[in-house]
């Protein structure tokens, strides 16, 4: 039979382990989090060359929208963090009619269609998407990136967006 000054010792202890267990989980979680982000993106300061054609058939070049802040969204039709983070981006194009959002999927053309098929976006998708991911080596979904209106990549993000995300880091 335990005393009452050996319960509590031992109370005293398993707390301090939990607190000691916390402090490792977080400081875990702190360095994967930094871990991922300081990879950092593959896109450079410059915006890259962009010269495909929309969905439904328009060409879409980067050096079109010269002047004027862009909005490129690097994505995926199997990405769960896309699925969380496109309604963020298709919201803030809806609210900002005037920045040009265009949305690069990974996915062939077939396959994007099928997915995006009865809904409307307010943003632009990309068709040539596979091909404009694997030139820029974009390899984790989403991405976004924010292009100042003189060409310089001055934001970008990979995993998913918070809402009111990208209206904070517009120029």
């Amino acid at each position: 039979m335990s005393t009452p000054k050996a319960t509590s010792n031992s109370a005293k202890a398993l707390s301090a382990l939990r607190s000691v267990a916390t402090t490792v989980a977080m400081v875990v979680t702190v360095l994967a989090a930094v871990a991922v982000f300081a990879t950092g993106s593959p896109l450079s300061d410059t915006a890259p060359q962009l010269d495909a054609r929309a969905m439904d058939g328009r060409p879409v070049r980067l050096a079109d929208f010269s002047g004027k802040p862009v909005v490129l969204y690097f994505w995926a039709t199997w990405c769960t963090a896309c699925k969380l983070t496109s309604p963020t981006v298709d919201g803030f194009a809806s609210r900002n009619p005037e920045v040009p959002v265009l949305a690069v999927a990974a996915d062939d053309l077939a396959t994007v269609r099928a997915y995006l098929a009865g809904e409307e976006r307010a943003f632009t998708v990309v068709a040539d998407g596979e091909a404009i991911i694997q030139r820029l080596g974009i390899r984790a979904f989403p991405t976004t990136a924010i292009v100042d209106g003189a060409g310089k990549v001055i934001w970008t993000r990979q995993g998913v967006l918070l809402p009111g995300e990208l209206d904070l880091r517009m120029p």
